[in-house]
């Protein structure tokens, strides 16, 4: 019962680049394809790093042979459709995957005189809809005779992300799917950035083998940020939806924000209908975050993991000498070796992005209490460093041997040897970490 006009394929990562191999390989089946982080047809195993490091390095056959090789497999003139998805900051399938895969398609399926991106550019406009951060993203079209009313050739969509997800499971090398606000933070996905099943669906609604638009249900558009924020407490005014349908053209949209609260923090949601003369109804939704300006800012987040891991989360960075020691991206306080991937040290975000080595006031609500149960009226930090780098920042003190300052536990009596070093009250350090 599938119309044969709307058969499509996408993937990630090595899904994407069999999606290019299968588009090319049976573009007689296919109607359009997305690859995400894929790779150019034919290529080998040093198109991608598998250093580990970022930035990644590859090696790429020349676009001249790629398109060689397309040319000798495809065995229908129907130019398929491509959209290209890449993070330009992608350290495992790196930009120049998405490059090339996006040249050769244009020297395969290009009309004559519009076979590069200077000959075929059409249009260029920011990625939408994203959820909460855009990343800069650039979706661009580059069609069969460089006009915007033709059909695309390729469309590529480019954006700057962050190579961290929230996923403590995930390699942090800009390798990933964004699934937008109905997506998840899994291995290898984020939610937050322009949403690859929205635009990628787009694309394909675009772009059926025969030409034809589909047929069935309205369009609803939402006007405005999606979600929105209102500050508590102030009026909220719908800035509404547009509806369309291919049949019908125009179509009105009935809203409904009934259930937005603004005296309350919290999430709500203005919900939105379209019916077109087949009875055909489409529903979308609106997120309205009402919060309260001045509410502390701080997350309270906690994060237990290596000084190393630390670092591959942002949460920290390396510095000292040779790089060799992890600082609190929000203190600057020593937290061990910037190697170290067996310790664990629990780390507290303040402001987003700011993470610190005791909690922040706003989050304890006293700013004061030793956690390790000492009654001390500082919260107790830790530091693992060389005793001589104690001594220096008055944590111990030299007198045949080191000293912790205060508490008198003796440390050892080489100046380069680490030691935990905590402080339970205002002054007073013992050796140990907290509990």
């Amino acid at each position: 019962t599938i119309d044969a006009n709307r058969r499509y394929i996408t993937g990630l990562s090595s899904g994407g680049a069999m999606a290019t191999v299968a588009s090319v390989a049976h573009n007689e089946y296919w109607a359009a394809a997305a690859p995400a982080s894929g790779l150019p047809y034919g290529e080998d195993s040093a198109s991608v790093s598998l250093s580990g490091q970022c930035p990644g390095s590859a090696t790429f056959h020349s676009v001249s042979r790629v398109s060689s090789d397309m040319q000798s497999e495809v065995d229908d003139q129907y130019p398929i459709p491509l959209m290209v998805l890449q993070n330009e900051n992608d350290c495992t399938v790196v930009k120049e995957a998405a490059d090339n895969t996006r040249d050769a398609h244009l020297q395969v399926f290009g009309e004559s005189g519009f076979k590069t991106t200077g000959q075929a550019y059409a249009s260029s406009v920011a990625c939408s809809p994203y959820y909460q951060n855009n990343h800069s993203c650039e979706h661009i079209r580059y069609t069969q005779d460089g006009t915007s009313g033709t059909r695309s050739v390729v469309e590529t969509v480019y954006l700057d992300g962050p190579l961290s997800t929230p996923n403590t499971q995930d390699t942090n090398h800009g390798h990933y799917w964004v699934g937008g606000e109905n997506g998840n933070n899994g291995k290898w996905s984020v939610r937050v950035g322009p949403s690859y099943p929205d635009i990628i669906w787009d694309f394909f609604n675009r772009h059926s083998r025969d030409g034809t638009e589909p047929e069935g249900f309205p369009v609803i558009t939402l006007i405005g940020d999606n979600p929105m924020t209102v500050a508590i407490n102030t009026t909220f005014t719908d800035p509404g939806a547009t509806g369309q349908d291919a049949e019908d053209g125009s179509l009105t949209v009935t809203a409904d924000c009934s259930g937005v609260d603004t005296s309350t923090v919290g999430t709500y949601t203005c919900d939105y209908s379209a019916t077109d003369s087949d009875s055909n109804t489409t529903t979308k939704s609106r997120q309205v975050e009402v919060y309260d300006p001045n509410a502390p800012t701080e997350t309270c987040e906690q994060a237990t993991a290596s000084p190393s891991a630390h670092i591959s989360a942002n949460r920290a960075y390396a510095g000292g000498n040779s790089n060799l020691r992890a600082y609190a991206s929000g203190d600057d306080i020593d937290i061990g070796g910037s190697f170290d991937t067996w310790s664990n040290v629990t780390l507290y975000e303040g402001d987003p992005g700011l993470w610190y080595t005791s909690e922040p006031s706003a989050c304890s609500g006293t700013g004061g209490g030793g956690d390790d149960g000492s009654g001390g009226d500082v919260t107790c930090q830790d530091w693992n460093d060389t005793h001589l780098n104690h001594d220096t920042a008055g944590r111990a003190y030299y007198s045949g041997g080191y000293y912790t300052t205060g508490g008198n536990d003796y440390l050892g009596a080489v100046s380069g040897t680490y030691s935990w070093v905590k402080e339970t009250d205002s002054g007073v350090f013992e050796a140990g970490q907290c509990n």
